[in-house]
């Protein structure tokens, strides 16, 4: 689990670049890394000033609504994507993120009793530590719905690939694809395929 204080995560990031620096004889950038981002001074920053890991996501629909009466759950990352997600797609509760390594226990009881949509960003099919993480994901949800005998299905968001993000996608009003987690799974480049299916080992038939 993330720390829950910034200057925390700050602290543990400043760790790991000296530890790898002395490894690898490079500073490290984390390009890529779920859960990594640059601050405005060029800085890696870990984790997200919205959320972190064992921390609330953030609820994009109506105050007091939290998804009672919905029958769809969507996740993507980042408060801005959730909230053009919401917009376009009002029949959908929308939650967000700080990012596709964070928070899944918290998305999993989100949307529990309920369809799960995923739509992370396109390079979830070409990024093996966001293929890693996202299956990390789908492997939690299944393990719940085995223990409640739940069977509302969990699906994945797709769009062109040329728009990174599902706001991106709405906004230029490109058609959304929804995929299952085994046709998601067989559509990964080689590298993906490989950590994603570990995560997903004794998971999916």
């Amino acid at each position: 689990m993330l720390p829950k204080l910034a200057t925390e995560r700050d602290r543990l990031v400043r760790s790991l670049i000296e530890l790898l620096a002395k490894e690898e004889g490079a500073i490290p950038d984390f390009k890529g890394v779920p859960g990594f981002w640059r601050g405005p001074n060029g800085r890696p920053r870990l984790g997200s000033d919205l959320c972190s890991s064992g921390t609330p996501l953030h609820h994009e629909g109506p105050v007091g609504f939290r998804g009672k009466t919905t029958k769809t759950v969507l996740v993507t990352e980042g408060v801005l994507k959730a909230a053009t997600a919401q917009h376009f797609l009002p029949d959908r509760y929308v939650v967000a993120s700080g990012g596709v390594a964070t928070s899944h226990r918290e998305i999993v009881k989100a949307a529990r009793q309920k369809i799960l949509e995923i739509a992370f960003d396109a390079d979830c099919f070409t990024n093996p530590h966001v293929a890693r993480a996202m299956a990390s994901l789908i492997a939690l949800r299944k393990r719940e719905q085995q223990f409640l005998s739940c069977d509302k299905p969990t699906k994945i968001l797709a769009w062109d690939r040329r728009f990174k993000g599902i706001d991106d996608a709405l906004t230029v009003g490109t058609s959304l694809n929804i995929w299952k987690s085994l046709d998601w799974l067989g559509s990964l480049t080689p590298e993906c395929f490989d950590e994603a299916s570990h995560q997903l080992a004794g998971i999916l038939p």
